[in-house]
């Protein structure tokens, strides 16, 4: 039986994600099936979107974010070639390398040092990789939802076709938000935005709605109906799961409604100081805890609506989406 290795890579805004997978070749379809678990997963923090926010004018990625990020995809391209004989090590760059003017420079030097084939994709691209990424942890879902440091995309087939809502609001850029817009203060990055008050919250909700598309025909169309949400730890969905479970809401399936979520925000993070968030269990990523559940509700609130069945699934970013491409690629 013919088997290869491959190595995905997710560079986002707020991570970088890598996996490994096996795949193996099936004679009757002539084509290259991905494992359903991947042999490897790993994950490191690099703040890209943090870090370009605090340049003025947010133009250009810091040299110091620069060598984090090359020396971490450096790190995991390192720890995949130890799983065995990897034929290839590829992988896709997000919503800050689309805004970042000195974005081909970065891969570039991330490329030629990790050994990593490395590349930007527009939004609808990434949508697309979401949609895959979703659909293997949800079979059932209609929508596909996935949140980063920057952007966000809601996917789904309409007559056949898969389209993309393209949403401008991530986890970075909500937290400069806050702080810029809502408190007229200065983006720094090594600052907490903790405590946050309520009153904050909704304002930020309102200033992120405003500035957020209407959703189109096609999304509305799919409506109510399982929308498939997916992410690591430190992902808005996960910091929704935690809240919630913090406020006692038993969520076994992982479902998030924006009833719910508000009173749990109220409750367990506003006006709470860093230590008291993380006394609660949410220590990853602390100054954006707030953020990241905002987000989520303004996202609710404006293009899904209450009737939405929202479920929340781990997973590497779109590892899995990205190993399913490489494999059609072969």
């Amino acid at each position: 039986m013919r088997r290869r290795l491959v190595a995905s890579f997710d560079v986002g805004s707020g991570s970088t994600k890598a996996e490994v997978y096996q795949l193996t070749y099936d004679t009757s379809t002539q084509r290259w099936l991905v494992d359903a678990e991947p042999l490897l997963s790993l994950v490191e923090d690099v703040l890209l979107a943090h870090d370009l926010e605090t340049q003025s004018p947010a133009e250009c990625l810091s040299e110091s974010i620069t060598n984090a990020l090359t020396q971490a995809i450096c790190r995991l391209a390192d720890k995949a070639r130890a799983t065995g004989p990897i034929d290839v090590l590829d992988g896709v760059a997000t919503a800050v390398f689309r805004r970042a003017k000195n974005a081909n420079e970065v891969l570039e030097r991330a490329s030629r040092e990790s050994g990593v084939s490395l590349r930007v994709i527009d939004q609808q691209a990434e949508g697309r990789l979401g949609w895959a990424t979703c659909r293997a942890l949800h079979p059932d879902a209609v929508l596909a939802w996935d949140s980063g440091g920057a952007s966000f995309q809601i996917s789904g087939e309409c007559q056949g076709e898969l389209s993309v809502f393209e949403g401008p609001w991530g986890a970075s850029t909500a937290t400069a938000a806050l702080i810029r817009e809502v408190r007229g203060s200065e983006f720094a990055r090594n600052s907490s935005v903790n405590p946050v008050s309520m009153e904050e919250c909704m304002k930020l909700k309102r200033l992120l709605v405003e500035r957020m598309p209407d959703p189109p025909v096609w999304l509305a169309g799919a409506l109510p109906g399982r929308v498939g949400c997916f992410g690591g730890g430190t992902s808005a969905f996960n910091v929704a799961r935690l809240v919630l479970a913090a406020d006692g809401v038993d969520n076994a399936d992982v479902r998030i409604s924006r009833e719910t979520l508000t009173l749990a925000l109220e409750r367990q993070c506003a006006g709470k100081s860093d230590d008291e968030l993380i006394a609660r269990g949410f220590e990853l990523q602390v100054d954006m805890t707030v953020p990241k559940v905002v987000l989520v509700l303004a996202v609710l609130e404006h293009v899904l609506g209450d009737g939405a069945d929202v479920k929340y699934r781990p997973a590497n970013g779109s590892c899995a989406g990205v190993a399913m491409q490489l494999a059609f690629s072969l």
